[in-house]
């Protein structure tokens, strides 16, 4: 049985910004952020880890290098598990993207829709699920920590639950949040989903829904 600890990168400037950050470079955690990637060290040091896996985009490695440092431990880029590639939709700010006619379609029928000179949904999902199956197979025993992006996760726990592409955006996964799955062979079973470094402590409030089910994952407000 392989457990699999998908870890959000931290709040980042882009989301503080209303940005799809996408692969765009330069993108590094807010100040918010940092104290989000501090105050998560101590809920990854109640985990047990045995090989951590991180996005390419620098947002990620930022998000879990305290922990990094403090557990004495290193984590191996993987580009299985880097940001959907937004193509032309890239740096767009949400605000604008969402007015446009294909917003409907990655809202409510993602598994038809490609990104203008990017990738689609259903080719992003494949990409993770891949690497996934091979990394069951590969580490039948272990417990990975995996550091990468919202809809990354989203499409991850699609996966876990067979979960129909065109329910994904469903799936709600707020920055450095931790979700877990486990996947034995053909069974596959989510064991949490979006739980916050502060330990499942209730929010004071919700807060708007459509803010937190956005393009890319939103900023968790």
């Amino acid at each position: 049985m392989t457990t699999f600890i998908f870890m959000r990168h931290a709040v980042s400037t882009a989301n503080e910004a209303g940005l799809l950050a996408g692969r765009m470079p330069g993108v590094i955690l807010s100040k918010k952020g940092e104290k989000q990637a501090l105050a998560i060290v101590s809920k990854l040091n109640s985990l047990y880890i045995d090989k951590i896996l991180v996005s390419p985009q620098e947002r990620c490695l930022q998000s879990v290098k305290p922990w990094l440092g403090h557990a004495r431990k290193r984590a191996s880029v993987d580009v299985a598990f880097q940001e959907m590639n937004y193509g032309s939709w890239t740096g767009g700010k949400l605000n604008i993207l969402s007015k446009s006619k294909d917003w409907s379609r990655i809202q409510k029928a993602p598994s038809t829709f490609t990104f203008p000179n990017g990738e689609s949904f259903l080719a992003a999902q494949r990409r993770v699920q891949r690497r996934l199956n091979s990394l069951s197979r590969q580490f039948p025993k272990s417990s990975i920590l995996i550091v990468t992006h919202g809809d990354i996760i989203k499409l991850a726990v699609a996966s876990t639950l067979n979960m129909d592409l065109d329910e994904f955006q469903r799936i709600v996964v707020d920055p450095a949040s931790i979700t877990t799955a486990v996947w034995q062979g053909g069974q596959k079973s989510l064991i949490s989903l979006n739980v916050s470094h502060r330990s499942g402590a209730p929010r004071k409030r919700i807060g708007n829904l459509s803010r937190r089910r956005v393009l890319g994952g939103g900023s968790g407000e």
